[in-house]
């Protein structure tokens, strides 16, 4: 029944944690210990998992038939499908036509149907709108199991959490009370204590301290402004693949036609989701130096 946030920055090791403790890579040095009866239901923030040939319906329903077990009850797919905004004429529609909001949608739909008692949930709020959100809030507190949860959407995050594990740096992480903005007042403290300590070992092995560092380098100050660019010019692309591949015929049309704007959907959603999660980096540099 815990809810834990994982929260930090991109390479703080996040979802390598994730990995160490589901299994999918071993460890270093120590041992993972997991339940017999562990069920897990694990959505990753690449949704590999999505056959782009595949209709929205063969990935509800892999197995054919009208209905699926949802949580171990039996649900009819097109209303389940509904659950998740879906309109019934989508869900003749090939996954690769989908917009990325709605394979996060499906990807979602998919995952909460499981049945489980321990969901691992990597970045699940890229490219939702708020209507899906409120959504998959809803559901995700009614789950009856425990939640792992990664992300960098804080109000989420204070919305369905209530502890967070926090990297400190050095392999070292601390647990905290509460969503993502008690976490921030708790590690203040933390850090305050850390730079006490800190100080008081340099101060017996130095005589003067460089002068911290009050703003961002010109690096970063410049990479922004790039990212800032480059941003509206990969929602234009994707929003025009969207409306191509939102034709119904193409695939029979042009099988290659498809192909390609299936390919370069993937690439440039991927990309602008990377440059995204950079811009966020950044930014957390900057409110960091600011309060420093």
């Amino acid at each position: 029944g815990d809810r834990i946030g994982i929260i930090g920055p991109n390479g703080a090791g996040k979802t390598t944690l994730v990995r160490l403790l589901l299994g999918e890579i071993e460890p270093d040095a120590g041992s993972v210990r997991q339940s017999k009866t562990l069920e897990v239901t694990y959505q990753d923030q690449t949704r590999d998992t999505l056959n782009p040939k595949d209709t929205v319906w063969e990935a509800l329903a892999p197995a054919g038939g009208d209905s699926i077990m949802v949580q171990g009850n039996q649900r009819h797919v097109a209303a389940y499908a509904k659950d998740f905004l879906f309109k019934p004429e989508q869900l003749r529609q090939p996954v690769g036509a989908l917009s990325g909001g709605e394979r996060n949608r499906l990807a979602l739909a998919i995952g909460l149907a499981k049945s489980s008692n321990l969901m691992v949930m990597d970045e699940p709020t890229n490219d939702l709108d708020m209507q899906t959100l409120e959504l998959l809030e809803d559901m995700l507190l009614s789950y009856d199991g425990t939640l792992i949860l990664v992300s960098h959407d804080r109000a989420f995050l204070d919305a369905t959490v209530t502890s967070c594990l926090c990297p400190v740096g050095d392999g070292k992480w601390v647990v905290t009370a509460g969503g993502w903005t008690d976490a921030q007042d708790q590690l203040k403290h933390f850090r305050q204590q850390d730079e006490t300590t800190q100080k008081s070992e340099k101060a017996k092995t130095e005589t003067a301290r460089p002068k911290p560092q009050k703003k961002l380098s010109y690096k970063d100050e410049h990479r922004q402004k790039e990212i800032n660019a480059l941003i509206p010019k990969l929602q234009a692309e994707i929003k025009t693949l969207e409306a191509k591949m939102g034709d119904p015929e193409l695939y029979t049309r042009d099988p290659d036609a498809f192909a390609k704007a299936s390919a370069r959907i993937g690439a440039a959603r991927d990309e602008l989701d990377m440059i995204e999660m950079e811009w966020l980096e950044i930014e957390e540099k900057r409110e960091s130096l600011s309060g420093a």
